[in-house]
């Protein structure tokens, strides 16, 4: 074996010199790593690093930051599940200019349309008062029924319902039963005591 070049090899040492196919520096027959350069082709990059990197999901342009309108609980469902208002109109069974439109708040949708945007929700995108008044209205939207349907079923006319939906009278007798058993079987919607 020849020579050990330990000083000009070394790794430590500011200048190498050149490597032989062998490994070696050519003036030594040490192919050992002490002679060969610091240069680590062989070695995968930060095989040590075990690093994750995490972050929120970039808000898409347009996502509501505020959920104040029936169409920006519609905006923020279709977003999140990564569907067109093509498709969100055809769940609805509604025009696709329709959702556009409610998403944009230029309309507020109509109350045949509300049943469909719960079930495409998966809740009741508005609040739901302790009042009488409020609780009737409530159910009304919740069922997409107009004040003339909820007055048919309650055996009313539709200015004696408006009145108990404004909260300028109240159901007495017999259609105060009427209203009790309406709103005790629905379980978002109850009877307020008083």
């Amino acid at each position: 074996a020849g020579p050990r070049c330990a000083d000009r090899c070394d790794p430590a040492a500011a200048l190498t010199p050149s490597i032989d196919s062998a490994g070696s520096c050519g003036e030594c027959s040490d192919t050992s790593s002490r002679c060969r350069p610091a240069v680590h082709s062989d070695t995968p990059a930060l095989p040590f690093c075990h690093l994750r990197l995490r972050a929120r999901k970039p808000v898409t342009k347009g996502y509501p930051r505020e959920l104040k309108t029936i169409g920006d609980h519609i905006r923020k469902r279709r977003l999140d599940l990564g569907l067109q208002q093509t498709q969100v109109a055809l769940l609805i069974c509604v025009d696709k200019t329709t959702v556009m439109n409610w998403e944009r708040g230029h309309r507020t949708p109509a109350i045949r349309h509300i049943p469909a945007i719960i079930r495409f929700l998966g809740y009741v995108p508005f609040s739901v008062g302790d009042s009488l008044p409020d609780r009737l209205k409530a159910y009304r939207r919740i069922r997409g029924l107009s004040r003339k349907s909820l007055a048919r079923m309650l055996g009313v006319d539709e200015g004696t319902l408006w009145r108990w939906e404004t909260g300028r009278r109240r159901p007495q007798g017999e259609h105060a039963r009427r209203v009790r058993e309406l709103l005790a079987g629905s379980p978002e919607v109850f009877y307020p005591d008083g």
